[in-house]
């Protein structure tokens, strides 16, 4: 039996608030300047740079795979040779990772050409798994969510050693 509209649409606003919820109490959490002898400014702002860039190429990878896969573009590479997608998303995502090392930082847009570019050729290697069970990818993002919360939970909170 299909859902009506206002079941599906109490279903939406209570996923957003529970995300909205979620990021409220994150942003309390890791944002906040309250604890005595943390960690000096310069790697507050590194580590938070660090999680932002993170953060956003994850998203970026889920969306574009999700949308690769939607368009049909995934059924389209597999059914041509399965083995091009691994060559060509190895070779891709190796090229793509060393020019984003190599580029010059203050160089801005080729630096987050090169990280774009690395994102979508992850996506791209990722997009037919969702064959396999979509579900796998959507857990591997969480737990990779989960355990970069972690590790910026403990920079956060970190103190500074003398």
């Amino acid at each position: 039996m299909r859902p009506t509209k206002s079941e599906t649409y109490k279903k939406l606003l209570y996923g957003a608030g529970v995300f909205g919820g979620t990021l409220l109490g994150i942003n309390i959490l890791f944002n906040g300047e309250k604890r005595f002898g943390g960690i000096p400014e310069f790697e507050h702002r590194y580590l938070k740079e660090t999680f932002t860039y993170t953060g956003m190429g994850i998203g970026m990878i889920g969306v574009a795979a999700k949308t690769l896969h939607n368009v049909g573009w995934s059924y389209r590479i597999m059914a041509a040779n399965p083995w091009v997608v691994l060559g060509v998303g190895l070779v891709g995502s190796l090229g793509t990772m060393f020019g984003t090392l190599y580029t010059d930082p203050d160089n801005y847009i080729q630096k987050h050409a090169f990280w774009t570019a690395f994102n979508l050729t992850q996506a791209v290697t990722l997009a037919p798994l969702f064959f396999y069970n979509p579900a796998i990818l959507a857990r591997a993002g969480l737990y990779t969510v989960g355990i970069m919360g972690s590790i910026s939970y403990v920079a956060a909170t970190a103190k500074e050693v003398s």
